[in-house]
């Protein structure tokens, strides 16, 4: 049974904090990697990180399916499986389509662009929010988890001129001062990082809870005894 709108989920802090802690292990692995100049692969210090295997991005996912495994335990499902699936989607086209008009058609360059697609990126989470509000808690709070000491890393490269990707703005690595760096990259932490977090988290969560919502509703109607 869904719990009434006004029931309170445990608190998302809570849920969010173990898987918050690996990913400020591997946030920790990055750096040490990259300063020790292991394998690109595993470890790129080009801007953006060139997709290395060692990172949090990947960890979304599978923190997605986490926290929808863990809201659907606690009795509190998707509006619809349908939703839980499409407003998370339209809410990621929504902010691909932000990012492309501020940067392909406007042409602001970065990292100014940065300023008009992060309030728009945050407010493209709200569709996750309105398709499963205790998913969107839950990724909300991962996402401060993860990319909050991010900043601070990024804060430490800058100022002791490590070489790492962390602190390098811009696919060209843009010459900025250390606190520059640290400030644009926190922007892009917060305003796009944390919101493909939710978005991302709240997709694959979706067609998780989706695809067991069904299969209930499947399992209990071929339970059901026939009608005379």
């Amino acid at each position: 049974m869904r719990p009434a709108e006004s029931a309170v989920p445990r608190s998302p802090w809570r849920i969010a904090l173990i898987p918050g802690l690996i990913t400020l292990a591997v946030s920790v692995v990055r750096l040490l990697g990259e300063l020790q100049l292991g394998p690109p692969i595993l470890f790129n210090r080009n801007p953006g990180g060139d997709g290395a295997l060692i990172g949090v991005t990947w960890l979304v996912p599978i923190a997605g399916l986490w926290f929808a495994w863990k809201a659907r335990n606690a009795g509190f499902v998707p509006v619809s499986p349908a939703r839980g699936v499409l407003w998370p989607l339209f809410g990621t086209l929504a902010m691909a389509a932000c990012a492309a008009l501020v940067i392909g058609v406007i042409k602001l360059s970065l990292p100014v662009a940065l300023l008009v697609i992060a309030p728009l990126a945050l407010a493209c989470t709200l569709f996750v929010r309105a398709a499963w509000p205790a998913l969107f808690r839950s990724l909300a709070v991962y996402g401060l988890y993860a990319r909050v000491p991010v900043i601070g890393i990024t804060a430490l490269a800058a100022f002791r001129g490590w070489d790492t990707h962390y602190q390098k703005v811009g696919p060209d690595d843009l010459p900025l001062s250390p606190g520059m760096q640290t400030l644009w990259i926190g922007v892009a932490q917060i305003g796009i990082w944390i919101p493909l977090t939710v978005l991302i988290g709240g997709l694959i969560g979706g067609l998780f809870g989706g695809f067991i919502g069904l299969r209930k509703d499947s399992t209990r109607n071929g339970n059901r005894a026939p009608s005379c």
